[in-house]
């Protein structure tokens, strides 16, 4: 039975009531589109082996036919009348755009018969069913003078696009060949492209290469699936295949994009992205076997938006690169753009139908797919060479940083060899100048407690003044040393503001009376007596600045003053009225080994390092210094510090009432702030119990009468007003070692000789040794008696530290003092370290060694 015999009774009552408007075709029509020359109605059945449904059901096909194929699945009868009034029969092929029919079927009706009938399906073993095909093409004919009316069944997995042409068969035949010629060229070139890049991987180990290789590769894989290329070339007599290619092409395309834009852009190295790096690895492959499994249109539009969402997020950044200037990111994009263009063209075709129906589009398509590729190679030849580019630049700047570096650690060596040959200088040289000083120096202070004559008595006091001077320039030196060295420490403890002013009005008492100047100290009411500061640096501060001023103040008014600016810190103004200093050496004042000017070392002397270290030493103590000054006028030194407030002791001495007989309005101002500042009584006459001070050595015959030895000192003017003091006279003692047994351990025999013509001043009874084995020795000997040791520290034979250790393991108590001409710490903690007690550098200051003697036995 033929198939025309087979399904002609269920055509019966279909056939009998067909009466269509028809299309006219002439033998010179080559191309017709017929797509909107059909009626349409949809079928009940997903097969045409039942009855067509009746004519007057079939209704018009819309010019925008996704309003009326919305659903996805779904089976439709078409129908339209093709009329040919030549004198010749005709021959036609109707050809079906729609690449996702599981089956189409073509029936060519003339006088009511069914004269064609025509299944572009495939039927399998696999499945009772039929399967996806390509483009349906059917062939039937015309009869000359006469219509046929063309019956159309389909069923897709897709929505349903119907759009045919009816071609001339020559006609078709060229446009397939040139079709199929495009087609392979663009094949030709994306597989060239794959095979040239995936061989620039081999060679170059770039594995960008490698995934621009598959890039392509996966381009062709879709254009064979999309154009179903692939029965037509690679398998032709297992059309099956073709139901299983699309959503894997898709997907793979896809895949391989975001693959390699992220490695192109670099952009795996975004932290944030990697959580949508690992999804996409793990999302693909699942999407894929689902496509497989349920071949349905929805399922891979659903599933596609999970893949294309990471694409559009690098594409993305590769735009937002691109507008910031980044080079690749440009070459990015411009080799994207034939692809984004055409994709735009086609989606422009679909809103405003350019005419282009669906070859036209699968063709530009796939010419920009090839240029993508061929943009692609050429942008990653670019950045491999920037990449190289940047590789050289990192390479010569590594090298030039292993240079620097290795330069800079040879300097770094250099420096610290520099550095320590300049320490070991410095110690050495301070050794060497202290040893002999402290012999000058002793031996002045002795001298000077001899009988004297007044010329020699001069030329002693010459002596000692020289000797102090060398030994001011020396610690400025050593200080200087310690700040380059960062090596500078505040020894901050509880201080008496007063008591530090007065320590430093001292120091210069004779200075300022000998240049016939006046120092006037002033201490605000309000600033607290005691504070927690480093009370030898503020010494020192305010010594390198009192001297400076003395240096250059030929006469006048050396005035220091002290505020509070709150309770943790204290401001201090030393102004002067000496010669004052330009506005350009100003600027430098502060500066190491610099100076007003180029006169000024041969004129007042000095190293140019006091104010460069007080500064050092003020920023230490958590402050700032600054100056201010006026040519011939003078200068005014300012500077801050933390300065924390200490308890103050509560005891409170009593103090009798003054007042002033003198002429100095100075004195007389200074007296009221010190009366203010500590709650004395001062009066404006005398009166009986007032003591009466006076700036002459004329006290008359007033009840108590004290002239004041200025520049004025706040501690002996309040000795001077105690209750205590008027009603008891201290007791000098000359002799406060007297018998206490003292072993001197000195190698140099000046230095042996001024300190132990001093301990005998002060009636301690002495023995000597020359080094450290002597001084066991000594020890031994003298046993129990012994009650301090003055222990030099560098000597032949064996040192003070070693003599110092060996004596400790058999006495712990007994009091070892360094006495050396070292001054830098180290060399302090070593004599602390080996078990020293106390110590005291060379030259010797009596005080000093004293108060340390008696607070040691």
């Amino acid at each position: 039975m033929t198939v025309f015999s087979r399904f002609l009774p269920l055509w019966v009552p279909f056939l009998a009531t067909l009466s269509f408007a028809d299309t006219e075709v002439r033998p010179t029509d080559l191309r017709i589109d017929l797509s909107n020359s059909w009626h349409y109605v949809k079928s009940a059945s997903e097969n045409p082996t039942e009855q067509p449904p009746r004519a007057e059901v079939f209704k018009p096909l819309p010019v925008n036919q996704h309003s009326a194929f919305e659903a996805f699945g779904d089976a439709y009868w078409f129908r339209t009348t093709i009329t040919n009034n030549s004198s010749v029969q005709l021959r036609r092929v109707l050809k079906l755009s729609h690449q996702h029919l599981r089956i189409a079927q073509l029936s060519v009706v003339h006088d009511g018969v069914v004269i064609s009938q025509q299944t572009d399906g495939i039927v399998t073993d696999m499945s009772d069913k039929a399967l996806p095909t390509g483009k349906p093409i059917f062939d039937f004919r015309i009869p000359a003078q006469s219509s046929v009316e063309l019956v159309a069944f389909a069923h897709s997995v897709d929505r349903m696009r119907w759009e045919t042409t009816l071609w001339e068969p020559l006609a078709l035949g060229r446009d397939l060949t040139n079709q199929k010629f495009l087609f392979a060229l663009v094949l030709g070139v994306l597989i060239v492209m794959a095979i040239y890049n995936f061989f620039i991987a081999t060679i170059t180990k770039q594995r960008d290469y490698l995934l621009l290789s598959g890039f392509i590769t996966s381009i062709i894989f879709l254009q064979i699936a999309a154009n179903d290329l692939g029965v037509v070339y690679l398998w032709p007599e297992h059309p099956i295949i073709t139901r299983f290619m699309l959503p894997p092409a898709i997907f793979a395309f896809a895949f391989a994009l975001y693959l390699f834009a992220n490695a192109y852009l670099e952009v795996e190295k975004e932290g944030w992205l990697k959580w949508m790096h690992n999804t996409v690895l793990i999302y693909v492959p699942c999407c894929i076997v689902l496509n497989l499994v349920i071949l349905d249109a929805r399922v891979l539009i659903a599933s596609s938006f999970g893949i294309l969402l990471p694409v559009f997020i690098t594409l993305g950044i590769a735009t937002s690169r691109a507008l910031k200037g980044d080079a690749l990111a440009k070459r990015f994009v411009l080799a994207f753009s034939p692809l984004l263009l055409t994709l735009a063209a086609i989606a422009s075709n679909r809103i405003f139908n350019f005419g282009w129906g669906t070859d036209t589009p699968q063709m530009v398509l796939a010419i920009g797919c090839a240029l993508v590729s061929v943009s692609l190679a050429l942008a990653m030849a670019y950045r491999i060479r920037k990449l190289r580019e940047d590789q050289q630049e990192a390479h010569h700047s590594a090298l030039l940083a292993r240079f620097k570096a290795k330069e800079a650690a040879i300097e770094a060596e250099v420096a610290t060899q520099e550095n320590n040959a300049k320490s070991a200088f410095l110690a050495t040289m301070s050794h060497e100048i202290r040893t002999p000083m402290n012999g000058i120096l002793g031996m002045a202070e002795l001298l000077r407690q001899t009988e004297l004559q007044p010329q020699q008595r001069n030329y002693v006091e010459t002596l000692s003044r020289s000797g102090e001077g060398l030994m001011a320039i020396l610690n400025d030196v050593l200080d200087f040393s310690k700040v380059e060295a960062g090596a500078l420490e505040l020894e901050p403890c509880e201080t008496s503001i007063d008591q530090t002013i007065d320590d430093v009005v001292a120091l210069f008492r004779e200075p300022i009376q000998r240049a016939e100047l006046s120092l006037v100290t002033k201490i605000d009411a309000d600033v607290p007596h005691f504070v927690h500061i480093d009370a030898n640096r503020l010494k020192q501060v305010l010594s390198n600045i009192i001297s400076n001023a003395i240096k250059f103040t030929k006469a006048g008014t050396i005035r220091v003053n002290v505020r509070a600016l709150n309770t943790d810190r204290l401001k201090f103004e030393v102004e002067d009225q000496g010669i004052g200093i330009d506005e350009e050496s100003l600027s430098g004042l502060f500066e190491r080994f610099k100076q007003a000017d180029s006169s000024i070392s041969r004129r007042f002397g000095g190293t140019g390092l006091g104010l460069a270290i007080s500064k050092s030493l003020i920023e230490l103590m958590g402050g700032e210094i600054s100056a201010t000054s006026t040519v011939g006028v003078g200068t005014k030194m300012t500077f801050d510090i933390e300065a924390p407030k200490a308890p103050e002791p509560s005891s409170k001495d009593q103090y009798r009432a003054f007042t002033y007989a003198g002429s100095d309005s100075e004195i007389e101002q200074q007296l009221s702030q010190i009366a203010v500042r500590h709650g004395l009584a001062k009066v404006p006459s005398p009166t009986e119990n007032v003591v009466i001070l006076s700036d002459t050595s004329a006290t008359g015959g007033l009840v108590f009468g004290t002239d004041l030895k200025l520049p004025l000192i706040v501690g002996e003017l309040l000795n001077a007003l105690s209750q205590q003091s008027s009603s008891t006279t201290l007791e000098v003692q000359d002799q406060p070692l007297q018998d206490v047994n003292v072993l001197v351990v000195e190698d140099n025999p000046t230095n042996r000789l001024v300190v132990g013509k001093i301990l005998k001043n002060w009636g301690a009874q002495v023995e000597y040794a020359e080094n450290g084995l002597e001084a066991i020795d000594q020890y031994q000997a003298m046993g129990d008696d012994l009650r301090l040791i003055l222990m030099d520290c560098e000597m032949p034979e064996l040192d003070g530290y070693g003599a110092t250790e060996a004596i400790r393991k058999e006495n712990s108590e007994l009091p070892i003092i360094a006495l050396t001409a070292h001054a830098l710490p180290e060399f302090k903690d070593r004599a602390l370290s080996a078990g020293m007690s106390e110590y005291i550098t060379k030259p010797v200051d009596r005080k000093q060694l004293l108060a340390t003697i008696q607070s040691l036995i």
